[in-house]
Protein backbone atom coordinates (compact mmCIF):
# COMPACT_ATOMS: atom_id res chain seq x y z
CA UNK A 1 0.00 0.00 0.00
CA UNK A 2 1.36 3.21 -1.28
CA UNK A 3 1.28 6.52 1.55
CA UNK A 4 1.25 9.81 0.00
CA UNK A 5 1.72 12.85 2.82
CA UNK A 6 -0.70 16.04 2.19
CA UNK A 7 -0.61 18.55 4.84
CA UNK A 8 -2.97 20.53 2.47
CA UNK A 9 -6.06 18.00 3.82
CA UNK A 10 -4.95 18.13 7.16
CA UNK A 11 -2.68 20.49 8.63
CA UNK A 12 -2.24 20.02 12.17
CA UNK A 13 -0.97 23.97 12.68
CA UNK A 14 -4.11 24.71 11.55
CA UNK A 15 -6.30 25.84 15.16
CA UNK A 16 -9.11 23.85 14.06
CA UNK A 17 -7.57 20.77 13.43
CA UNK A 18 -5.42 21.42 16.89
CA UNK A 19 -8.07 22.08 19.14
CA UNK A 20 -10.21 19.68 18.23
CA UNK A 21 -7.76 16.55 17.08
CA UNK A 22 -9.92 16.36 13.87
CA UNK A 23 -9.86 16.50 10.89
CA UNK A 24 -12.63 16.50 8.18
CA UNK A 25 -11.94 15.85 4.49
CA UNK A 26 -14.32 16.09 1.56
CA UNK A 27 -14.73 12.66 -0.24
CA UNK A 28 -14.06 15.19 -3.73
CA UNK A 29 -11.04 15.45 -2.98
CA UNK A 30 -10.29 11.80 -2.72
CA UNK A 31 -12.44 10.85 -6.04
CA UNK A 32 -10.59 13.94 -7.84
CA UNK A 33 -6.72 13.28 -9.08
CA UNK A 34 -4.24 12.65 -7.89
CA UNK A 35 -5.83 9.88 -5.90
CA UNK A 36 -9.14 9.42 -7.97
CA UNK A 37 -10.59 6.85 -6.10
CA UNK A 38 -13.63 5.19 -7.08
CA UNK A 39 -16.84 5.29 -4.72
CA UNK A 40 -16.74 2.51 -2.13
CA UNK A 41 -13.13 2.90 -1.95
CA UNK A 42 -11.40 2.31 1.73
CA UNK A 43 -8.83 5.63 3.10
CA UNK A 44 -6.63 4.35 4.91
CA UNK A 45 -4.66 7.15 6.89
CA UNK A 46 -1.02 7.37 9.27
CA UNK A 47 -1.04 9.94 11.39
CA UNK A 48 2.36 11.73 13.13
CA UNK A 49 2.19 14.09 15.79
CA UNK A 50 4.50 17.14 16.12
CA UNK A 51 4.88 19.67 19.37
CA UNK A 52 8.13 22.36 20.00
CA UNK A 53 10.34 18.88 21.01
CA UNK A 54 10.01 17.39 17.34
CA UNK A 55 7.69 14.59 15.51
CA UNK A 56 6.21 11.38 16.55
CA UNK A 57 7.23 8.49 14.80
CA UNK A 58 4.53 7.92 11.96
CA UNK A 59 1.58 5.28 13.54
CA UNK A 60 0.33 2.08 11.85
CA UNK A 61 -2.52 2.46 8.91
CA UNK A 62 -5.54 2.59 9.52
CA UNK A 63 -8.80 2.37 7.95
CA UNK A 64 -10.74 5.65 9.01
CA UNK A 65 -13.19 5.70 5.98
CA UNK A 66 -15.12 4.75 2.92
CA UNK A 67 -15.97 6.86 0.60
CA UNK A 68 -19.77 6.69 -0.09
CA UNK A 69 -22.22 9.18 -1.31
CA UNK A 70 -26.15 8.91 -2.12
CA UNK A 71 -26.50 6.94 -5.22
CA UNK A 72 -27.68 8.48 -8.49
CA UNK A 73 -31.66 8.74 -9.10
CA UNK A 74 -33.61 5.69 -11.12
CA UNK A 75 -33.68 5.93 -14.29
CA UNK A 76 -35.90 4.94 -17.82
CA UNK A 77 -38.89 4.82 -15.48
CA UNK A 78 -41.47 3.77 -17.90
CA UNK A 79 -45.12 2.46 -17.61
CA UNK A 80 -45.81 -1.40 -17.75
CA UNK A 81 -48.37 -2.21 -20.11
CA UNK A 82 -49.18 -5.01 -19.18
CA UNK A 83 -49.95 -4.36 -15.47
CA UNK A 84 -51.55 -0.78 -16.41
CA UNK A 85 -55.61 -1.08 -16.20
CA UNK A 86 -58.14 2.36 -16.04
CA UNK A 87 -57.19 1.51 -12.38
CA UNK A 88 -53.38 0.55 -12.07
CA UNK A 89 -50.46 1.73 -13.49
CA UNK A 90 -47.23 -0.94 -13.72
CA UNK A 91 -44.05 1.34 -13.30
CA UNK A 92 -40.43 0.20 -14.20
CA UNK A 93 -37.38 1.53 -14.46
CA UNK A 94 -32.96 0.67 -14.07
CA UNK A 95 -30.98 1.56 -11.23
CA UNK A 96 -29.12 4.97 -11.31
CA UNK A 97 -25.80 5.20 -12.90
CA UNK A 98 -23.67 5.53 -9.77
CA UNK A 99 -24.88 3.02 -6.59
CA UNK A 100 -22.42 5.40 -4.30
CA UNK A 101 -20.12 3.04 -3.25
CA UNK A 102 -22.84 0.61 -1.34
CA UNK A 103 -25.59 -1.30 -2.88
CA UNK A 104 -29.18 -0.01 -3.22
CA UNK A 105 -31.18 -0.82 -0.59
CA UNK A 106 -34.57 0.06 -1.50
CA UNK A 107 -36.71 2.66 -3.98
CA UNK A 108 -39.22 5.07 -2.63
CA UNK A 109 -42.24 5.87 -5.40
CA UNK A 110 -43.36 9.80 -4.96
CA UNK A 111 -46.43 10.57 -6.35
CA UNK A 112 -48.52 13.73 -7.00
CA UNK A 113 -52.05 12.41 -6.28
CA UNK A 114 -53.45 14.64 -9.17
CA UNK A 115 -52.79 17.50 -6.77
CA UNK A 116 -49.49 18.44 -8.45
CA UNK A 117 -47.67 17.97 -5.04
CA UNK A 118 -45.28 14.96 -4.63
CA UNK A 119 -45.58 12.94 -1.57
CA UNK A 120 -44.22 9.51 -0.58
CA UNK A 121 -46.46 6.95 -2.14
CA UNK A 122 -44.42 3.94 -1.04
CA UNK A 123 -41.19 3.13 0.51
CA UNK A 124 -38.78 -0.04 1.00
CA UNK A 125 -39.46 -1.40 -2.34
CA UNK A 126 -36.77 -3.85 -2.84
CA UNK A 127 -37.70 -4.34 -6.76
CA UNK A 128 -36.85 -2.72 -10.18
CA UNK A 129 -41.10 -2.26 -10.12
CA UNK A 130 -44.05 -1.87 -8.56
CA UNK A 131 -48.13 -1.27 -9.19
CA UNK A 132 -49.69 1.45 -7.62
CA UNK A 133 -53.76 0.61 -7.42
CA UNK A 134 -56.75 2.48 -6.68
CA UNK A 135 -56.43 5.54 -9.25
CA UNK A 136 -59.18 7.27 -10.57
CA UNK A 137 -59.91 7.12 -14.59
CA UNK A 138 -59.21 9.93 -16.04
CA UNK A 139 -56.97 12.00 -13.73
CA UNK A 140 -53.56 12.77 -14.41
CA UNK A 141 -51.05 11.46 -11.89
CA UNK A 142 -47.25 11.72 -11.90
CA UNK A 143 -44.55 9.28 -10.44
CA UNK A 144 -41.24 10.22 -9.23
CA UNK A 145 -38.77 6.89 -8.21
Amino acid sequence: MTYTESKSLCDGNLTTVNSTRTCTIASAAFTAPPYSLSWGSSIYAKVSATNSKGTSVISQGGNGAIIWTNPDAPISVANDPSVTTGYQIGLTWLPGIADGGTPVIDYRIYWDNALMTYEILDSGIKTLNAKVINLTPGLTYRFKI
